[in-house]
């Protein structure tokens, strides 16, 4: 009995021994590599790839440790600047976190509007010209995000690019962020909430909008519950929104208040003229 005790000990320090070195770095002198995940790549693919440049020990063990985390699906897109001095939870952290040694991170802020979103870009590199084409093409996006079908043709994605802080890689892909902000939206749209929404009798499309003029209409979160209010009974009603929100929206004056020369501007946005 002793005897397959012993037996089975040193097998289980021989197997605990093993796993470490594993998971230690494939080799000391930090050498480096520049790895491309490209989107929805799988883990058993990432897993071969970084085996292949000699950047991990064990591939199985990787896939096994990303499962284990329950992060098989969490894995970014991207380019990222990899070390063999790094042992396997270090590089599956950067994987996962997004953070290349090359990115550069860019912050969006809640409430922005896309020509916004479009000066920011600018001044990181992009051409806003391009983002701002990439943002009028719904139907490039649509049969990857099923919460655009509720937005009529000729829309933008406005509304749809979630704000937040971003890594980019060195090739300054407008679509590749794009796709991020995307997939953001996608993730914080919650099956309760999309439950909401369809219980709502409107379509996402239009509870976003609502949302976004509500967001510019009041600063205050504790005030935008009652303004909804006031403009849902508004909308059952027939008349106006009187938005002062949508009409800042074209004249771009930063005014919480509408003056009477932008009240007489012949506008769509203009929701005291239109209802």
């Amino acid at each position: 009995m002793k005897r397959k005790f012993l037996i089975l000990f040193v097998c289980l320090l021989v197997a605990v021994v093993w796993a470490a070195m594993q998971f230690g770095p494939s080799d000391t002198t930090g050498t480096g590599g520049q790895v491309r995940i490209e989107q929805g790549e799988g883990v058993k693919s990432v897993g071969r790839r970084l085996a292949e440049a000699g950047l991990i020990r064990n591939r199985f063990l990787f896939e096994i440790y990303l499962w284990y985390l329950k992060a098989d699906t969490r894995v970014k897109a991207g380019t990222f600047a990899l070390s063999t001095a790094a042992d396997l939870p270090t590089q599956v952290d950067i994987l996962l976190s997004g953070v290349d040694e090359r990115a550069r991170r860019i912050t969006l802020i809640e409430g922005w509007t896309l020509d916004e979103y479009a000066g920011r870009l600018d001044e990181n590199g992009f051409s806003p010209e391009v983002f701002l084409a990439l943002t009028r093409d719904l139907p490039l996006w649509r049969d990857s995000y099923d919460f655009l079908t509720s937005v009529p043709s000729g829309q933008s994605l406005e509304g749809y690019l979630f704000p937040d802080t971003y890594s980019i890689d060195a090739a300054k892909d407008a679509e590749q962020l794009m796709r991020k902000m995307l997939d953001n939206f996608s993730e914080k749209l919650t099956p309760e909430l999309r439950k909401k929404v369809a219980g709502s009798g409107r379509t996402l499309h239009e509870v976003i909008t609502l949302a976004s003029i509500i967001e510019r209409e009041v600063a205050k979160p504790e005030d935008r519950r009652l303004v909804a209010d006031i403009f849902l009974k508004r909308l059952r009603d027939g008349i106006g929104l009187q938005s002062d929100a949508t009409v800042n929206y074209i004249t771009k004056s930063g005014r919480t208040r509408s003056t009477a020369a932008d009240l007489d501007i012949d506008s769509p946005y203009n929701t005291y003229k239109y209802r």
